[in-house]
């Protein structure tokens, strides 16, 4: 099942996460490339993430609170997918402005994640792309929670050189509700450091270094005095079975990324941006043992590694005071491969890769009313060699993707917004369906109260269905955000 392989990269291929994406842009069908916004310019910031330019990008103090819930569920879906998923959270989000001497992000959340309906697999997230799996012998229903904090911190280091840095950690605790009543600990620690040098006003050249290690420990133990029995899976096909009192497995993932971005405002109506990053992959699945009857060591069981070259660049043209053009371009690569590493097999190897060529348009009508259109042509091209069960897959996809946005300004401070997305996909990397169509409508609202305070509510809902067959899956999504201004 070739398919199976490439959800974390469709991920990050076509539904990237903007650092500065608002509400405003997600409730207008998730528009960007043509919408003037305080979190979507072309920053190294929110255009790659580079914390070097936070100090530039953040200007004024305040607090967000907000909570969130995200629904997904339906019949078209791998064969380890949760039937449903619910994710609820709730984040605190603060800047703090200090003059010549930085800007402050800090920010803590927490999210309790409930999965039901999960076939044998016990890894938090099976389809990362190794060919490794640990498995039971039952469906059943998990249970995540834990914190997450992070920090960031920019500042002018000398006149025309910005720097900035930020910090995250996250841990996870997991159960699994019936036999095997598996535990899952997740722990997640990383950062990431850039700088930026402005030449003039017309020319920013930055440069950021990403890095990140996550583990998970799963451990399925028996409460009745009688033997557990799981499966070590190499590949799809084989599997080693192990039966105790007490199983375990472990996964450790490191990744570092190196990016480069660049600004240039070479005409006042003419705003370019680019970026261009490498990250590599490393996981690692070992598994403990007893070693001369007294000390618990670990064997490596397989290592499997990954290679991301991700390229893009946007243009926005002012035409006139109401009109804004803009482009968008893209590509990206990833190429992995896994091996036994007792004997140094290879077991799988893939790799796949896109391009994105994007337009989109913003037009305000009379002083009250903005509407934009965003379209998208998106080719990719996968290769896929499961050595060890004997499966070589090559596929192809050209998919079409529509974005359409509206924001209506009720009164001074408060506006009512809309969006619609429509997509034609060929070949559904994610979850494997032919003739695809996605369908998500957006809704959205904000409300400025005492001008000290704005009050911002997100709702989305989606499908995504094949041409064939009665199978489908939607999503529900809600965001409320209350910002405190001049803390």
């Amino acid at each position: 099942m070739f398919k199976i392989f490439f959800s974390c990269l469709c991920l990050l291929m076509f539904a990237q996460n903007s650092f500065g994406q608002s509400l405003r842009m997600l409730s207008m069908g998730n528009v960007s490339y043509a919408i003037i916004d305080e979190d979507n310019d072309l920053s190294p910031y929110n255009f790659d993430g580079n914390p070097a330019w936070f100090y530039n990008d953040e200007k004024t103090s305040w607090l967000k609170i907000i909570p969130s819930s995200s629904n997904e569920w339906g019949t078209y879906k791998k064969l380890y997918t949760p039937n449903r998923q619910n994710n609820y959270g709730i984040t605190f989000r603060g800047v703090k402005t200090l003059g010549t001497d930085g800007t402050f992000l800090g920010e803590t959340s927490y999210l309790y994640e409930t999965r039901r309906g999960v076939k044998s697999s016990l890894k938090y997230d099976p389809y990362f792309g190794g060919a490794f799996f640990f498995n039971d012998t039952s469906s059943g229903n998990f249970r995540y929670d834990g914190p997450n904090v992070r920090f960031l911190y920019g500042l002018e280091v000398l006149p025309g050189l910005f720097g900035g840095a930020s910090f995250d950690y996250c841990i996870m605790n997991g159960l699994k509700d019936i036999y095997t009543r598996s535990e899952t600990h997740l722990r997640e620690v990383g950062g990431n450091v850039g700088f930026a040098y402005q030449f003039s006003d017309k020319f920013v050249l930055a440069a950021d270094y990403e890095l990140s290690d996550y583990l998970e420990k799963i451990e399925a133990k028996s409460e009745d005095l009688l033997d557990v029995e799981n499966y070590y899976f190499r590949g799809e096909t084989f599997s080693i079975k192990k039966r105790s009192s007490s199983v375990s497995d472990k996964i450790r993932r490191t990744y570092n990324k190196t990016g480069l971005q660049v600004y240039s405002l070479p005409l006042r109506s003419l705003e370019i941006a680019a970026a261009a990053s490498f990250r590599s992959d490393v996981e690692l699945t070992l598994i403990p043992y007893v070693k001369d009857n007294e000390s618990y060591a670990e064997f490596e069981e397989g290592n499997s590694k990954f290679y991301t070259y991700n390229a893009k660049t946007s243009i926005r043209y002012f035409a006139t005071e109401k009109l804004i053009l803009g482009v968008h371009a893209e590509f990206n690569k990833r190429k992995s491969w896994s091996k036994n590493s007792d004997k140094n097999l290879l077991l799988w190897e893939w790799d796949i890769s896109g391009v994105t060529a994007g337009v989109g348009t913003s037009y305000k009508l009379l002083n009250n009313a903005l509407v934009t259109a965003e379209y998208n042509l998106v080719s990719s091209n996968g290769d896929s060699s499961k050595y060890i069960d004997s499966r070589f897959t090559t596929t192809k996809s050209i998919d079409h993707h529509i974005r359409l946005g509206a924001e209506y300004q009720i009164m001074p401070g408060s506006f009512l917004r809309g969006g619609f997305n429509y997509s034609m996909i060929e070949n559904d990397f994610i979850f494997g369906g032919k003739d695809v169509k996605y369908t998500r409508a957006t809704l959205g609202a904000a409300f400025n109260i005492f001008n000290t305070v704005t009050l911002d509510v997100y709702t989305s809902y989606s499908f995504l269905k094949p041409s064939s067959g009665s199978v489908q899956r939607d999503w529900l999504e809600s965001v409320v955000s209350l910002k405190l201004l001049n803390l």
